[in-house]
């Protein structure tokens, strides 16, 4: 079987069979929310010479970003498969224009062949989900977690660097170092079901000889799966 571009991506990009927590540091979090209820947040992770590398395939397994604000509030938002593409050898990137899927309209994550490690997700209102995470006025800590599917989790959080503003509409964190620790991820779980139904069949037949009738039945018993259905169902852990 001919590999796919996906295949070929996600084994150059592995570098292990073990997912890990890699802390970073945070180029940016924007977090705002205006009077006209035009919630959004900016994320962005930039690192040059970084020991960071791509882990996993979110084209097979998606992506999950967990946001924590405290205080502000915690929000857990996914990004499926289906929205993600190789960018060349070097990591992948999202897309979903009509917020069909969650917030986040666009997403990245690679490392350039200089070995600039990047992270970028724009959360937008607009779709069925909404942004629930709002500035705390003040906010005095966050922590992030974007977690590429069975691949690493990549964690940010508060290091030495102060928001600005840090107030009612607006939360700005610039230019932070990696965090002490990896706050949790997204808890995505799935339960399949199955059910069966059983039907009968009954078939008769009659035998004639010169002067006795004899009839016959037979009756058959099949047991069929009809319905096989996915439940996904998606919380955040929050500190």
């Amino acid at each position: 079987m001919r590999p796919s571009i996906a295949m070929i991506v996600a084994l150059m990009l592995s570098g292990s069979g073990f997912a890990a927590q890699q802390l970073v540091p945070t180029k940016t979090l924007l977090v705002k929310n205006p009077p006209s209820g035009a919630r959004k947040v900016l994320y962005k992770v930039r690192e040059t010479a970084s020991a960071a590398t791509v882990v996993g395939d979110p084209t097979v397994g998606g992506a999950t970003l967990a946001l924590v604000l405290t205080p502000g509030g915690g929000q857990c938002v996914t990004m499926p498969a289906s929205g993600w593409s190789p960018i060349g050898s070097i990591g992948f990137k999202y897309k979903d224009t009509t917020l069909a899927n969650g917030p986040v309209k666009v997403a990245m994550v690679k490392k350039t062949p200089s070995g600039t490690f990047l992270v970028k997700a724009l959360l937008k209102t607009g779709g069925p989900t909404s942004i629930v995470i709002t500035p705390g006025n003040p906010t005095t800590s966050y922590a992030t977690n974007f977690s590429i599917g069975t691949g690493d989790e990549y964690c940010g959080g508060s290091s030495t660097a102060s928001p600005n503003p840090n107030n009612t509409t607006t939360f700005k964190i610039s230019n932070d170092g990696p965090p002490a620790s990896c706050t949790t991820g997204c808890d995505v779980s799935t339960t399949t079901l199955t059910t069966a139904t059983t039907s009968t069949t009954t078939t008769s037949s009659t035998t004639t000889t010169d002067s006795v009738a004899a009839p016959s039945t037979s009756t058959t018993t099949t047991v069929t799966t009809t319905f096989t259905g996915t439940i996904t169902t998606t919380s955040t852990s929050l500190p």
